[in-house]
């Protein structure tokens, strides 16, 4: 086909679907290859960086979700946490800077985070996880804002777009089943859509669809939760190591090993031993419902109405599996003994045999359940040949459900375990023979080797006892639910509900046939409330005012004797309660039991004594059954997690488009203006209706507090056709982003001090301060330059420059003294605090712009200039590469350092090579992203944690089509070939294992057929 026969066709095709209302402007789509020649054409067309996924009936390829498809898109990135990506990072900025935005409208979604167990996100990001990539026929991502484009996104704004009748001519019919192998649990799961249309002419046209799939989520691997650095050395009256001193922490250790023969205070300080090693397993089950309905009514030529509904839900049940050592906090607990230690050269105990120390098997299970609903109604007006008008209006909620999220927990005390990430070290060894000659360790492997020895060790037995042991030995005891006892019983549920309208008025003006003018209107409210319930609670002290004791959730270790082996609890009311035997025995099985698989992915090394079959779990079940209904298991409210965040956003803009030719070239742009006036509510609950720690009260109060504030955003963007093929374009804008709805609430939460044992002294104490509606949002000042040349049919090769100055949020820290009625309004007790103590305040604070450059390279080219069948291949391929880094402070040397941005990746690569027939296809995909740092952790002083972040991932897929029949296609697709593992690092200077997980590989076979 000419070039020109498909410019001609192209703009016939954007008249048809615009129907001449609303400047459109088309863009790049990523659907069929064979379409490739009008996808280029479009983004050509564009002014600014702009890019479509289209998807419209039959598509020969499958997408496991919105967030794959997004993948493919230069500069996007996807958290692939779960078996369906979930949320979108762009050009090296995460999920919060992207604004979603549904059928045109703000999306209210309340997903669970990305945790496996659940939990409410109080991000805005959107989870895609909750819905059907089959609702949608259109993707659309702006990278580069202008005056009309809704503000939030400095990152980008991405519009989902379900299905309209007048898509399709006449009458259509499609549908899709499906089904996906998971090769970590050798389950299957069904997946299957359909829809429906009906279009009279373009005229009147009516459209359903329905959406439905199961999925499974399975990770297992290990862990760590985090490392400590161990200082036995440390003085309250001591300065930090770098200043000549001992301290190499800024609170006291509560994580400690104790001395024992060779291993002494002086040797052992320095030293960095894992928070909590263990092996992880991580499951959930979901399954996806969604359907959307449309209506387009165009009774007159310059008369136009749209109604759109869309509901989707997602309900999960998830299951959680930890088998550890607990070497944390145990500074108030039976001391830990060193027997054998081998460190590395970054002072790292990569392997290690203890004595005295604690085992933990844990269950946690969940259920979450998110529901989303949203209706809009558009009506497009063509008042007369120059003046157009458009009103859309739209109403969504979400509700977000944790009906229960319980945890069990059995406990070995007085262990011998032994632990090595040296595949050269069996850890049998080390409990056997003391003192062995190892030359410095080596963390080579990804998965740890374990040897449990559970309650092998009285509290008061201080020396070693040099018993022999064997593996079999080990896997016995192990598996033997009579070394351990319940120690944790957690309960917790949570309720959210989001809720958003919005009314859009818009009007184009054609000034002449080279000038049109856009100014508009829109005025929207976004509504969140979230409340958590948990048996946090303590008991009252005597005096009735503070609290005491351990929390709810372990008071089952408040247990006494009573004749003879009789256990009697005594409850919250003091009353006497027999309750069954705490023995592991009575309530323990094993992973193989219970059909949860481990070992299908991972590589269990043959050194350790845990397996499936030696890994004893809690007995869900049996444990509800005999537990659920005792009071410790009685959730109360959190009355200082609970918010109520409210914004209501007037905009207001202005903008002139052109499209002309300057001295024989073709020039296309627009200038504009955005004003937005925003206010904001934040609401929670008043600390004064209730005692700390207590959570009791017959009814609270809420205080909110309101802000105004404003902001103007002014953009620029300009297109340039150099030649026929080449063409250049820049965009100047200025945009902003709202911060998380957490942040932006006004809670506090209050650690309070404690009473130093050897000098009597009050200190430790904390209070975080919620940042309230006044803290301002993300802004950043931006340009994008482009140059596109398209160097043949259905051929790209492009690049773009992209440059942001973005403003910050941080955590301040500064020390004060609070009066007696300061400290009674945060519900502390005065007469707990020593006079004239300072308390240190942690606020959040907006930060000076800091800047991010980056740049963005894209080829693509079907080989048609190759003999037959070869001329059938193609490729596509983008590149990006993004430079974003901060200022960051070490809390302990209080150096300044410069690090790249939480959730930025330097380099991110994607390739697609392909093949397409007349019969069939097959491509294979390629995705790489570069490790990043996901958090600047500095918040645990006494254990000396600083930043956390991802190795780099590199994802192969392919993926397959046979056409049938003219209309019904067969799909294969296998994810994951390589198995590629998730891997958490901690700490800056010498990133420690935190977490290594795979998944495995899915194979999903499916039929698609779409007919008239």
């Amino acid at each position: 086909m000419e070039f020109n026969n498909i410019i001609n066709l192209h703009k016939a095709v954007i008249q048809t679907t615009c129907l001449g209302f609303m400047l459109c402007m088309p863009t790049l789509s990523y659907a069929n290859d064979s379409e490739q020649q009008i996808e280029l054409v479009s983004k050509k067309d564009t002014v600014g960086t702009q890019e479509v996924i289209s998807v419209q009936g039959a598509d020969r390829y499958s997408d496991a979700d919105l967030a794959e498809s997004l993948s493919r898109v230069p500069g996007v990135s996807i958290d692939e946490s779960s078996d369906s990506g979930r949320q979108v990072s762009m050009r090296g900025l995460g999920p919060r800077y992207i604004k979603t935005t549904i059928n045109g409208m703000e999306s209210a979604a309340s997903g669970t985070n990305s945790s496996v167990v659940g939990g409410s996100s109080n991000t805005r990001s959107l989870d895609f996880g909750i819905f059907a990539s089959e609702l949608f026929t259109q993707i659309e991502i702006e990278k580069t804002p202008s005056a009309e484009i809704e503000d939030g996104g400095i990152g980008g704004n991405v519009n989902l777009q379900a299905a309209r009748p007048f898509q399709y001519d006449g009458s259509m019919f499609s549908y899709s089943f499906s089904g996906r192998y998971y090769e970590i649990s050798s389950k299957i799961k069904p997946r299957m859509s359909f829809m429906a249309s009906k279009n009279w002419n373009n005229k009147f046209g009516i459209l359903g669809s329905i959406a439905y799939s199961k999925g499974l989520s399975h990770f297992e691997g290990a862990s760590t939760v985090r490392w400590t650095v161990l200082n036995p050395k440390w003085d309250e009256n001591s300065t930090s190591v770098h200043d000549g001193g001992t301290n190499r922490l800024l609170a006291e250790p509560i994580t400690t090993i104790s001395e024992s023969g060779p291993y002494t205070n002086e040797g052992l300080d320095g030293k960095w031993i894992p928070r909590i090693p263990r092996y992880s397993i991580f499951t959930r089950e979901q399954e996806r419902f969604g359907t959307t309905a449309a209506i387009q009514y165009f009774p007159f030529d310059d008369f136009s109405l749209n109604i759109d509904w869309l509901y989707a839900s997602i309900k999960s049940v998830a299951n959680e599996y930890q088998n550890s050592i607990l070497f944390r906090d145990n500074k108030d607990n039976p001391q830990i003994y060193p027997e054998n230690v081998v460190v590395d050269v970054s002072n790292n105990i990569v392997a290690g045999a203890f004595s005295n120390a604690r085992i933990r098997s844990e269950v946690n299970q969940g259920i979450a359940q998110s529901q989303f609903e949203q209706a809009t109604i558009d009506v497009n007006w063509k008042v007369n040949d120059s003046l157009k008008a458009k009103i859309l209006t739209g109403y969504g909620q979400s509700e977000l459900d944790v009906p229960y999220q319980n945890m069990f927990a059995l406990d070995a005390h007085n262990s011998i375990v032994a632990y090595s990430w040296d595949t050269s070290i069996e850890p049998i060894r080390l409990i056997n023979e003391q003192g062995l000659d190892f030359s410095r360790g080596t963390m080579n492997a990804s998965i740890p080797s374990f040897v449990w020895l559970p309650n092998h060790r009285e509290a008061t037995d201080k020396d070693y006892n040099g018993d022999r042991y064997t593996l079999v030995n080990a896997k016995q005891e192990t598996s033997n639910g009579r070394n351990y006892h319940l120690a944790l019983t957690r309960t917790e549920a949570e309720v959210g509900t989001s809720e958003n309208y919005s009314i859009k008025l818009d009007f184009l003006y054609s000034i002449d046939t080279a000038f049109r003018l856009k100014l508009g209107s829109n005025i929207r409210s976004f509504k969140a409330e979230r409340h958590n319930y948990r048996n946090y609670y303590k008991r009252l002290s005597q005096d009735g005012f503070g609290t005491q004791g351990d929390r709810a959730e372990a008071w089952i270790n408040s247990y006494t004797f009573s004749d003879g082996d009789k256990l009697i609890y005594i409850n919250e009311l003091g009353e006497q309660i027999e309750i069954p035997s705490l023995n592991g025995e009575r309530f323990s099985s094993n992973l193989h039991a219970s059909g949860v698989d481990f070992g299908n992915a991972v590589s269990i090394p043959v050194t350790s004594s845990l397996n499936e079959n030696t890994w004893l779990i809690p007995d869900f079940d049996k444990l509800m059954q005999s537990f659920g209904q005792m009071d410790f298991m009685q959730r109360r409210e959190r009355f200082d997690q609970a918010y109520v965040v409210k914004e209501e956003v007037i905009a207001s803009y202005v903008q002139l488009d052109w499209d002309s030719t300057i001295f024989n070239y073709g020039v296309r742009g627009n200038i504009g203006l955005r004003h937005i006036q925003n206010t904001t509510t934040s609401s929670v609950i008043d600390s004064s209706s209730y005692i700390k720690d207590y959570f009791k009260a017959e009814s609270y109060n809420w205080n909110s507090k309101v802000n105004k504030d404003s902001n103007l955003l002014p953009s620029f963007n300009l297109s340039l056709d150099l030649t026929d093929t080449t063409l250049a374009r820049i965009s100047v804008a200025k945009a902003i982003t709202r911060p998380s709805l957490d942040v932006f609430t006004s809670k506090v939460s209050i650690g309070m001090p404690s009473e130093n044992s050897d000098t009597g002294e009050v200190e430790g104490g904390l209070i975080k301060r919620g940042a309230g509606p006044t803290l301002k949002p993300y802004e950043s000042t931006q340009m994008d330059l482009a140059l596109d040349w398209y160097f043949a049919d259905g051929a790209l090769l492009a690049g773009a420059f992209f440059y942001k100055n973005i403003t910050s949020i941080t955590t301040e820290k500064t020390t004060q003294i609070l009066s007696a009625t300061e400290m009674r309004s945060l519900g502390i007790d005065p007469q707990k605090v020593s006079d004239n103590y300072e308390w240190s305040i942690e606020s959040i604070a907006n930060t000076p712009p800091q800047t991010m450059w980056g740049v963005e390279f894209v080829y693509q080219q079907p080989f048609t200039f190759l003999p037959a069948p070869f001329d059938g291949l193609g490729i596509k391929a983008n590149y990006t590469y993004v430079d974003y880094t901060r200022d960051v402070q070490d809390p302990m040397t209080q150096q300044i350092m410069t690090l790249t941005e939480e959730d930025s990746s330097k380099n991110m690569f994607h390739a697609t090579l392909y093949y397409e027939g007349n019969q069939w296809g097959v491509r294979l995909g390629y995705n790489y992203r570069q490790g990043f740092v996901k958090q600047y952790r500095n918040e645990y002083k006494d254990e000396g944690t600083f930043v956390r972040g991802y190795e780099s991932t590199n994802v192969w897929k392919i993926s397959g089509h046979i056409n049938l029949m003219d209309d019904t296609v067969l799909s294969i697709d296998i994810n994951n070939i390589t198995n590629e593992p998730k891997i958490q690092w901690g700490n800056l200077y010498n990133r420690q294992p935190v977490e290594y997980l795979l998944q495995g590989r899915s194979l999903m076979v499916g039929i698609k057929s779409q007919f008239n």
